[in-house]
């Protein structure tokens, strides 16, 4: 009977183990050397536990648990005829477990001896942020009731993204001290200070319209003192934004422009108000003709009724 002992140094995971089973079987490839001549075989030999062959696996693997340091843990049992193995290939899929998740891992890859899997690192991202989401709510929650633990969890918050190379925001700088620790309000010993950006003004000159003219690269700080340790935090804010004046040199030259516009659009107006009343009067002159055309057809003297009423 022998036994193969795995040693590996897991990092996030746990119950490492072959993908084995009547669906997928696994093949366990070994290098094998003959009892009687001692004699290595040229290739590697594949046994499979759902199979009969002349090397027979006993047990079902056992997956192997994570430990610190690595230890060497029996993974599988078998019965060898005639044949020695003397070393094994882990070639195949491999399945794992996250440590301190649900989270499952497949088709690992150990033919180079290692395996880097980028699912390891959004689980170990994930618990990050689990972890900095549960000191900063703990941290805000005592910061009345218990203000010195309240600092001990929000500098511990500091130092964890300190040690995986994380920014701090400067919403997060602004409210706790990064110093200290402790949770910085304004009214209860900390104060807030909003400081100008000096600019160098010039009385005269081309330079000093140049200078007014260029935009800022920066606009005034907000320095925010801790109560407790006195330490200064400064913000730097965007700067404002620059804001464009008239000339009145400009709105003066442009009135006669707009007098000018005005004095046409009249003329323009009065011409189209007698081509109106001319084509009325036309109008008038054509249905005159008409009714002195139809009183001269007419039979007799040529006298209408209108003729005979009375004019007043």
């Amino acid at each position: 009977m022998f036994a193969l002992t795995l040693t590996a140094e897991l990092a996030g995971v746990t119950n490492l183990r072959p993908k084995d089973d009547k669906e997928n079987q696994f093949w366990y490839t070994f290098k094998v050397q003959c009892t009687s001549c001692r004699e290595i075989h040229p290739n590697a030999i594949g046994v499979n536990r759902h199979r009969e062959s002349s090397a027979t696996i006993k047990t079902v693997p056992t997956p192997y648990q994570h430990s610190e340091p690595p230890k060497a843990q029996k993974i599988l049992e078998f019965d060898c005829r005639g044949l020695e193995f003397i070393e094994f290939n882990p070639e195949g899929d491999w399945l794992a477990d996250g440590l301190d998740s649900t989270t499952k891992f497949e088709g690992i890859d150990l033919t180079d001896g290692e395996c880097f899997n980028p699912d390891a690192d959004k689980m170990a991202s994930s618990d990050l942020t689990a972890a900095l989401g549960f000191l900063t709510d703990a941290g805000h929650l005592l910061a009345t009731t218990a203000p010195e633990t309240s600092a001990h969890l929000m500098s511990r918050r500091t130092d964890l993204m300190f040690e995986h190379e994380l920014p701090q925001p400067d919403k997060q700088r602004q409210r706790v001290c990064s110093c200290c620790g402790h949770i910085m309000f304004l009214g209860q010993g900390s104060s807030l200070q909003v400081r100008p950006d000096r600019i160098t003004r010039l009385s005269k000159g081309k330079e000093a319209r140049s200078l007014r003219s260029k935009p800022r690269q920066s606009g005034p700080t907000k320095a925010i003192t801790c109560g407790h340790c006195s330490s200064l935090t400064q913000i730097k804010l965007p700067a404002p934004v620059p804001v464009s004046r008239r000339h009145t040199k400009m709105q003066t030259a442009a009135a006669p422009s707009l007098s000018k516009t005005s004095q046409e659009a009249k003329s323009s107006a009065s011409a189209s108000s007698k081509k109106r009343a001319k084509s009325r009067k036309a109008g008038l002159l054509a249905l005159l003709d008409q009714s002195n055309a139809a009183r001269s057809s007419r039979p007799g003297l040529g006298l209408s009724l209108a003729d005979f009423m009375e004019r007043k």
